[in-house]
Formats: C-alpha cells, sequence, structure tokens
C-alpha cells in the first residue's frame, strides 16, 4: 500500500490501514519510548505498551481528525517520535507529581494496583478510538465540522480559507479549527491532543 493510500485509509478509519501503520512504523515508536523511559522506577509503573497504544491512538486520532499534514514517510516517522516523546514526559510529569512521586515510594511498583497502571485509562474503561472521534466530530460546531471535511477531502488550509470568504486567512482559519478540536478534545479528557 502506498504512502498516501494509507493515510487516506486511516483517515477513513480503515482497520487493515491501521494495522499496516504499526508494521511499518510500530518498532520505530517503541524505541523511541525505550529510549525515553529510562527511569527505572518509573518504568515499573508505567507500561511500554500502554504508552505505545497511546501514541498510536493519538496519532489516528489526530490524523482523522484533519490535525496533522504529513507528506512523506520521513515526516511521519518524526512525529510519531515526536508524539512517543510527548506520551512518555505526560507519563513522567504524572507519576513524578509531589503527590505521587515514585521516587518517595520504593515499593510503588511492586504493588498490583500501580503494577500496569498509565495515564491513560485501561483499555475496559477507554472509549474506541472510532467512538471517540465520532462523539468528538459531533460535539463541533458546524462551521467546524465543514473544515474538517474539507482537510479530509485533502485541502489545504489557504484553499478552505479562499472558500470560507474574503475576511478569512488562513492562518486564522487553521487556529480556529485547532482551537475548537482542543476545547472538545479536553472536555472528553484528551486534553493534550498534539
Amino acid at each position: 500500500m502506498e504512502f498516501h493510500e494509507l493515510l487516506d485509509r486511516l483517515r477513513a478509519g480503515d482497520e487493515d490501514a491501521a494495522r499496516e501503520l504499526i508494521d511499518r512504523y510500530g518498532d520505530l515508536v517503541r524505541r523511541e519510548i525505550r529510549f525515553r523511559l529510562r527511569d527505572s522506577r518509573l518504568f515499573r509503573v508505567v507500561g511500554e505498551s500502554d504508552l505505545f497504544r497511546s501514541a498510536m491512538s493519538r496519532f489516528i486520532w489526530g490524523l482523522q481528525l484533519g490535525k496533522f499534514d504529513v507528506h512523506s514517510p520521513a515526516e511521519l516517522a518524526g512525529l510519531l517520535r515526536k508524539i512517543a516523546e510527548r506520551r512518555v514526559c505526560g507519563a513522567s510529569r504524572f507519576w513524578l507529581a509531589q503527590c505521587r512521586d515514585v521516587r518517595r515510594h520504593a515499593d510503588l511498583g511492586n504493588s498490583p494496583e500501580t503494577m500496569y497502571a498509565s495515564a491513560d485509562p485501561t483499555p475496559s474503561k477507554a472509549l474506541s478510538e472510532k467512538e471517540l472521534v465520532a462523539e468528538t466530530i459531533a460535539r463541533l460546531p458546524e462551521s467546524v465540522r465543514q473544515v474538517l471535511r474539507w482537510r479530509q477531502d485533502g485541502l489545504g488550509w489557504a484553499q478552505i480559507a479562499e472558500r470560507m470568504g474574503p475576511a478569512a486567512s488562513p492562518d486564522a482559519v487553521r487556529k480556529q479549527y485547532e482551537r475548537a478540536i482542543d476545547r472538545v478534545a479536553a472536555e472528553l479528557g484528551w486534553g493534550d491532543s498534539e
């Protein structure tokens, strides 16, 4: 499957495309997570597989919402590395916060309730990515949903601004769109949507 076809199928929610993405880029993301997850105390309470799942779902979610413009495999690899890095940093901030600081509690990693804990909800408690995207889209104003449809059709910000009228600039349209997505993501508990 060609690169742009893969992205189009991911935007459409194709599960085979998601598996293909993981086949192509999964090792790269896992290496980045292992490289960033150096503190052995943190490693005891944050599962590498949880961070991997979180990073990949963040990318797919953002791609489906038109947040990412990726034009080459190298750009995609860089974006996936950055998302993985941010997921590890977020988990580190969460677990090293003063109230839960794993450095102060040597036995924290051995307790059953924190053995596989992470900053993300467990899969049984989390909405599936498709449900989350659908709920996010349903909460957006119609004007933002129209911008999303144009983004999914492959239009750039300049083309969208042109369609919205002479008063709209590409940067203003992009910023309004991203703010709307971020507001809804924060409401749904996905505040740092990369």
